[in-house]
């Protein structure tokens, strides 16, 4: 059986809301002839599509059917049919899962606390502010302080100040404690920082290790940019750290190359 590399996407494969570069796609093409490929991110198809066409696009060469598309940490699946059309195979709800009593008192606490931060927090209410501030994506809620309708220049400035001030971590735990003094069932929910600039919150177990549900993981490896402390990573990283064939953090999409061609390909069992 081929291995697989699984991808995560913002960070990894592209900069973070950008399309593919065509050098990772020749970068990836290389990598079809000896590996099946998985993107698992915690963004939603749409932006899957948007950033990763020019992947599917350029790869007619290979059978795509050896090519999975995981958004949503996994809890969505879907595969390349003729014509290069995605077809969705598979798909869970966190409404169903958490109840809809529970998840409108999620909503109501972040918009509670992000209303609170534009007025007054002491970064978050000097940075623009887009508009778009939640998006359900079906099994998972993703929250962006700063907006998805934010410009390149403002998710900079955003990203930026969130790399010092770490505004998302404190916005998190501003969450957390809500909850907490609410009696809010904490335990059946999992929260971690998403892409650049958003906090991802899903059910329990609904984190990265969902995708390998889909896959053999012992078959597997890992390349991500979010692995440790508070990353949507990390719990997928350690699992494949743990039982897959190499996990690996990285910084950007060239130093994702960079494993590729350097750790994957060049002087393993599967080198061509």
């Amino acid at each position: 059986m081929r291995p697989i590399v699984l991808f995560d996407m913002d960070g990894t494969l592209t900069e973070p809301r950008k399309k593919i570069s065509y050098e990772m796609v020749s970068v990836i093409d290389n990598l079809t002839k000896v590996a099946d490929i998985g993107i698992v991110t915690g963004s939603g198809i749409d932006y899957v599509e948007q950033q990763c066409n020019p992947l599917w696009e350029d790869l007619i060469g290979i059978d795509t059917t050896k090519l999975k598309i995981m958004p949503c940490n996994g809890t969505q699946v879907y595969t390349m049919k003729s014509g290069n059309q995605l077809q969705q195979e598979y798909s869970v709800s966190m409404r169903d899962k958490i109840g809809d009593v529970t998840y409108q008192e999620l909503i109501r606490e972040i918009i509670h606390i992000q209303s609170w931060a534009m007025r007054h927090g002491d970064f978050l209410s000097k940075i623009p502010l887009t508009g778009h501030f939640l998006s359900y994506r079906d099994s998972l809620l993703n929250w962006c302080p700063v907006g998805r309708d934010s410009k390149d220049v403002e998710r900079q400035r955003f990203k930026q100040q969130d790399d010092i001030y770490k505004i998302r971590e404190s916005l998190l735990n501003v969450l957390i404690s809500h909850l907490n003094d609410r009696a809010f069932p904490l335990k059946d929910l999992n929260m971690a920082l998403g892409g650049a600039t958003s906090i991802d919150i899903y059910p329990r177990g609904w984190d990265k290790t969902y995708a390998l549900n889909h896959v053999d993981k012992e078959k597997c490896y890992f390349i991500g940019d979010k692995c440790t402390g508070n990353g949507n990573d990390k719990e997928i990283y350690d699992a494949i750290k743990l039982e897959g064939l190499g996990a690996f953090e990285v910084k950007s999409p060239q130093e994702t190359m960079f494993i590729i061609n350097n750790e994957i390909l060049k002087g393993s069992q599967y080198e061509t």
